[in-house]
């Protein structure tokens, strides 16, 4: 209901303001200069209007990268409990050794996989070659 109200009210104002200013601007009446001036306002509120809309065109495109941004990265990233939040890096991350020490620390496969940046199944992989007591986990 409102929504329509909106609608009627600028659909009337927008009539209103067309036939007062086409009148003003084919009237023999009405100097060159007023009708300077109507059309300086006329153009100065399109150029108002078109910006507003950038604006919010631009507010909305940030939140919902925010929004994504957020969602995303606490969707990927494991609950941790005692272990560094640190992502390890480089090639020393990605040895038998560094997964095994992870999963000695008490790491689930799925967090060992995301710090080490190796895949799931590589991690499961390496955790049965690594012995019996690292592969109970």
């Amino acid at each position: 209901m409102r929504e329509t109200f909106k609608l009627v009210a600028l659909s009337l104002l927008v009539t209103l303001v067309g036939l007062v200013v086409g009148a003003a601007a084919v009237s023999p009446a009405v100097p060159l200069m007023y009708k300077l001036y109507a059309g300086a306002a006329v153009a100065a509120g399109l150029l108002l209007w078109v910006l507003s809309l950038g604006v919010r065109a631009v507010s909305r495109a940030i939140t919902a990268r925010r929004a994504r941004s957020t969602r995303s990265s606490l969707a990927t990233r494991p609950v941790t409990g005692n272990l560094p939040a640190v992502k390890m890096t480089g090639r020393a991350a990605r040895t038998p050794r560094a997964v095994q020490a992870l999963a000695a620390a008490g790491a689930e496969p799925t967090e060992i996989a995301w710090k080490t940046g190796l895949p799931v199944d590589a991690v499961a992989m390496l955790l049965e070659l690594g012995g019996p007591a690292v592969a109970a986990r």
